[in-house]
């Protein structure tokens, strides 16, 4: 269930942003550092429940998480 949504075009997805400004929304992008611009732009958004994923997606993989990868 997951969206990508580059953060360059965000403050242009409203279509694939939920209408619910308390829905929680987790941002990741590869090492955890451009999630938190993600974080911080959709809280200027009006987002009120936004996390950013520690580490990204390489720190997930190095505790040892599973991840699927979708092609599309």
């Amino acid at each position: 269930g997951a969206v990508n949504i580059p953060l360059e075009s965000m403050d242009s997805a409203h279509d694939h942003l939920p209408d619910d400004y308390d829905q929680p929304i987790v941002t990741v992008c590869n090492r955890g550092v451009m999630s938190l611009s993600g974080l911080l732009l959709l809280q200027s958004m009006g987002y009120r429940s936004v996390k950013s994923l520690n580490g990204g997606t390489l720190g997930w993989q190095d505790a040892g998480l599973s991840t699927n990868s979708v092609d599309s």
